[in-house]
Parts: structure tokens; C-alpha cells; sequence
């Protein structure tokens, strides 16, 4: 699958360099007015791709998070369990400890269920929001299409928008990966600390 996707990337980079040199050479107005028409639906694409993938690698990391958090709960719920049917066959002397141990679980495990919480309902948007750009790159695909074909032609100078579209496959070539990742990971660590404030508020407020 990986190889498929470097294939299409290489290959939309290939096409946007060689019609790029070629529209330097080839001044030809049907051509020109071709390479035009192109500009708006190629930049519409790249920027499409670019989010499709953002919202892809997030969905595929919270995924995993969410079974990893799953396990996690079941496992704290388990130590639990075990400590509590502890608690009640040891002498007097060693409870406190026991129970200070408990408590930390509890606290483990509240946590650990209201980031799950939080990730179900990041997963949902990010669902949402992948479908609709898989279905704008594939608009703007079909546009490219249409523009290829002469149906929908715009007669207009473009050229910035060529560039800028380059500068956008060699960002996602470049700098993107690493990019995604360290937003991502911010992401993830804000939902963590936004999961530990939550459950220190109710155990608070539980208190008072």
C-alpha cells in the first residue's frame, strides 16, 4: 500500500514538473489555456491530499490508542478487583498501604476511562472530517479531468497558484510526516492532561 502511494506521489510530482517545463517551451494558446485550467483544480487536489492524509494517520493513531487504553482499563479494573479481595484477608498493618495503592488505581483508572472518552469522541470528528476530504480530492480530481478533456476551461494566468502547488507536493514530501506527527502527539498530550484535570475537578468536588 505504501509503495502504491509513493508511485502516486512521484507520479504527481512528475506530471506537475514536466507540464511546468513544457508550458515554458510551449506557448501555444490551447495549451496554455489548458495548463490554466488546471491550476485551481491541481491546487484544490494537492491541498485535498494533503488533509486526506493528515486525517488518515490521526484516525489510524487514535484507533490504536483507543485499543491500547481499552486493555489498559481492563487490566487497572483487574488490580482492582484483586486489591479489593486483598484488603479484606490481610491484618490491620499492612491495609493503609494497601488501600493508599487502591486509591491510586482508582485514580489510574478514572483517568484512563475519561481519555477514552475524550479519544472516542476526537475519533468521531476525525472520521467525519476524513470523509469529506476524501470526497473534495475526488472532486477536485474529476475537475482535473474535465479541464484535461476542455469541458471546464478558466482563461486566466494561474501561475502562482502552479508554484504554490509544487511548494505543497514537496512540503508533503519533506516536512509533512514529521509535521503531522509532532501535532498529533501535542494533541494526544493536551487530551491527557484535559482527562486529568476533569477527574481532579470531580474527585474535588466529590470531597466537598
Amino acid at each position: 500500500m505504501r509503495e502504491q502511494i509513493n508511485i502516486l506521489k512521484y507520479g504527481f510530482l512528475l506530471f506537475l514538473l514536466v507540464v511546468g517545463v513544457i508550458s515554458i517551451f510551449n506557448q501555444e494558446p490551447y495549451f496554455i489555456n489548458v495548463i490554466n485550467s488546471l491550476s485551481i483544480p491541481i491546487f484544490a487536489f494537492s491541498i485535498s491530499i494533503l488533509f486526506v492524509k493528515a486525517n488518515q494517520f490521526a484516525r489510524n493513531e487514535v484507533f490504536q490508542r483507543i485499543s491500547n487504553q481499552n486493555q489498559l482499563v481492563e487490566n487497572l479494573h483487574t488490580d482492582i478487583s484483586q486489591k479489593e479481595e486483598k484488603i479484606n484477608k490481610i491484618e490491620y498493618n499492612g491495609k493503609d498501604d494497601l488501600k493508599k495503592q487502591l486509591n491510586q488505581l482508582y485514580t489510574k483508572s478514572l483517568i484512563s476511562s475519561k481519555e477514552l472518552t475524550f479519544l472516542y469522541k476526537y475519533f468521531f470528528v476525525i472520521d467525519i472530517f476524513t470523509r469529506i476530504f476524501n470526497i473534495i480530492a475526488m472532486l477536485s480530481f474529476a475537475w482535473c479531468l474535465l479541464s484535461l478533456t476542455g469541458i471546464l476551461t478558466i482563461n486566466a494566468n494561474f501561475a502562482w497558484i502552479n508554484i504554490f502547488s509544487l511548494v505543497l507536493v514537496f512540503f508533503d514530501f519533506f516536512i509533512f510526516d514529521d509535521f503531522i506527527k509532532k501535532t498529533f502527539n501535542k494533541k494526544i498530550d493536551k487530551i491527557r492532561i484535559q482527562a486529568e484535570q476533569t477527574v481532579a475537578k470531580d474527585m474535588h468536588d466529590c470531597e466537598e
